[in-house]
Order: structure tokens, then sequence, then C-alpha cells
């Protein structure tokens, strides 16, 4: 869905797929949760393929390119990103749900091991850091070599980590996943 000629999409996304196991064992506390949800179908507009469902099928009309002012060559059956809206949304809904999660789990900054959020790109990671006051240590960046992966970001960031000896057993993560239309997850787990 990414358009050949639209650099501003096309330098972002890396292909990737992961598979990850979990394994339950007895314990007093559940090893997954609590988890927070969310999704504003606002920003829709903002990240989207706007071809190829039911508002819009696809056409021989929606696969015509067209160039934007940047010189950006994409039709509207391939991914559009504005990506000023959707670093403003993360900054402000991604700090305030991380704020929530912990509220709702009881624990602090203090009692989290690390933070593993999605690895949409290092700019915006590195500010959402500084927004919600993580440290540089508790915070993986695992893009360098493979890109934004989208869904498999968070599971190859954990492997990259645990490589590292960032985190084991014992260890209590908050993974935070955040991307299109708006949407978003959190959720605390207990190693």
């Amino acid at each position: 869905h990414i358009s050949e000629e639209d650099k501003s999409v096309r330098t972002i996304f890396g292909d990737a797929a992961s598979a990850t196991l979990l394994v339950a064992e007895d314990q007093a506390e559940p090893i997954l949760g609590p988890f927070l949800y969310g999704t504003d179908g606002r920003g829709g507009p903002n990240l989207i393929v706007p071809a190829g469902g039911m508002r819009q099928p696809r056409s021989a009309a929606t696969a015509v390119l067209r160039e934007d002012e940047n010189g950006n060559r994409r039709s509207d059956d391939h991914l559009y990103m504005n990506g000023a809206e959707v670093f403003s949304f993360t900054l402000s809904t991604i700090s305030k749900a991380v704020r929530a999660l912990l509220e709702k789990s009881g624990k602090s900054m203090e009692d989290i091991d690390l933070f593993v959020f999605h690895q949409a790109n290092r700019y915006i990671l590195e500010h959402l850091r500084k927004k919600t006051g993580i440290p540089p240590e508790k915070f993986p960046i695992a893009l360098h070599h493979c890109g934004n992966t989208v869904s498999s970001s968070i599971p190859i960031a954990l492997c990259e980590a645990r490589s590292e000896g960032r985190w084991g057993q014992g260890s209590l993560l908050m993974l935070v996943g955040y991307g299109a239309g708006y949407s978003w997850g959190a959720t605390l787990v207990r190693c």
C-alpha cells in the first residue's frame, strides 16, 4: 500500500514478522494486565489508505497518481500519513495513557523495569520518553536496523532488550502500542 514515489512514508516502514509465546504459570498475580485501550476515529484521515473499502472501492480513478507539494506521488490506493498530526496525537495521547495505566495498576514509574513502546521512529520515541519522564535506561529504542515494523516493533524491541540483558525473570514491563485511526493500547507484563 506504499507508493514507490512517496518518500514521506516509503523510508519510514520496514518489513518484519514476529511471533510471541507466553507461558502461563501459577502465580498469585496475573502475568498480563491491567489493560488500557482507546480509539479516536477523528484521526482516520491522518493515517489511512483512502480507497479499498466500502466508502471508496478501488477503481481506475483511485489508482491515479497525484503529486503533493513536496513532490511525493501517491494515489488513493496508497497509504497517506499526515506526520505532523500523527506526532501531535501521539505526544498528547500516549503520555496520558502511560499515566492512566500506572494509576489503574497502582504502580509508579519506579516500579516499571522497562517501558517498551511501538517503535514508530526515534524522533517520536525521544519526545515521548521526555514527556513521560522515563529514564533512557528504561526505554529501549530498537529500530536502527529495521525501521518501523508496525505491529512487529514491540516484539522486536523486547527481543533486542532481552539480548542486551535489560530484562529477565522478575521484571515488570509496560508495553505501549499506538497507530492507525487513531488507536492505542497498553498493558503490564510480569516476567
